[in-house]
């Protein structure tokens, strides 16, 4: 009866891999049918159990990770194990940050559709391609999908079913490709995105001059590390006010800093470490009254000297080329 049930809610393989005692579903089967207390789950605690076990076979679970508090324990409530939340019995978050995950996350997560909003797997050793990914766009409840620093996930572009997701925070890192207009186009209805880092990756083209208009309450933009190019005026747009954090070092981006980053108000850290600008430092920056971060070194066309007015900012780091006069820059000068 188990058996039969598992088989007719793995609707993306008909059942297939339950078929083959060498995978995590298989071994997910036969922990859930050993279990003493069977017999007093309702069918959707079993289906969450089974959800949660395959995804610790398939992750590593038996051999790699770092805390496995309570995970397969018998007569111990999944709403125990580490790293998993829940309410009303229903599991709502899953947050194994940096716990040596390995392999790919199971389609069988989609289980857990109904509760699930938070799921941050970041800083793990997954390797994931595009279609094993796919299946995290039927996970429409999701406010929060952390999925990079350090996981590997192989795509070019983001895959078509993202476009259901409405995200509040998302991460992918090590292996999107493409162009960076076709990423925004997927993510584009995501209205309520705060916090996008697509950093280490190999996204290529120019920042959209709207994607301000398309995510108004964007906070934290980090796109570091790719092969970026255009220019920096897409931050002339006056929707993005809410901008916190601003990484764009280690690409291809060229012009000069535009004074109009003065209207991000909220602004902390501003990093274009290792881009192609020009010019001179826009005295307008000495208005950011929240900036702690400046880093413009490794950018050899930069010249002239640092305004007074940053200067009198007084910030945690201030870095820059040699080529620009710095008596209040807190680190060495640094060239290419």
């Amino acid at each position: 009866l188990v058996f039969g049930a598992l088989t007719v809610v793995s609707v993306w393989d008909s059942g297939a891999a339950l078929q083959d005692e060498g995978s995590a579903q298989f071994k997910a089967y036969e922990w859930i049918r050993k279990d003493p207390s069977l017999h007093s789950f309702e069918s959707a605690q079993m289906l969450q159990r089974y959800a949660l076990a395959t995804f610790y076979y398939s992750t590593g679970g038996e051999d790699n990770w770092n805390q496995v508090d309570n995970w397969l324990f018998y007569g111990n409530a999944e709403c125990d194990w580490e790293g998993i939340t829940c309410k009303n019995g229903d599991v709502t978050e899953m947050s194994l940050r940096r716990n040596n995950l390995s392999g790919t996350v199971p389609p069988e997560l989609i289980l857990l559709n109904d509760s699930l909003f938070y799921l941050d797997l970041e800083g793990n050793n997954l390797e994931m391609n595009k279609k094993e990914i796919t299946f995290f766009g039927e996970l429409t409840n999701l406010d929060t999908l952390a999925l990079g620093d350090g996981n590997r996930i192989k795509s070019k572009g983001l895959p078509k079913s993202f476009k259901q997701l409405n995200l509040f925070e998302f991460s992918i890192s090590r292996g999107i490709s493409g162009e960076f207009s076709d990423i925004v186009d997927t993510l584009a209805d995501m209205v309520n995105l705060e916090y996008l880092d697509l950093e280490n990756n190999q996204i290529f083209g120019s920042v959209p001059a709207n994607i301000g208009d398309l995510w108004p309450n964007l906070a934290q933009l980090y796109i570091a590390e790719n092969s970026i190019s255009g220019d920096l005026s897409f931050v002339s747009n006056s929707s993005l006010s809410d901008l916190s954090v601003l990484r764009v070092f280690s690409n291809y981006i060229s012009g000069t800093i535009p004074s109009q980053i003065a209207s991000l108000t909220n602004l902390e850290t501003l990093d274009m470490f290792y881009c192609n600008l020009s010019g001179t430092i826009p005295p307008a920056l000495g208005n950011l009254d929240r900036l702690d971060d400046l880093v413009v070194s490794a950018n050899n066309m930069l010249k002239g000297r640092m305004p007074s007015k940053i200067c009198d900012l007084r910030l945690s780091t201030l870095s820059s080329n040699c080529r620009i006069n710095c008596d209040c820059c807190t680190e060495t000068c640094y060239d290419q």
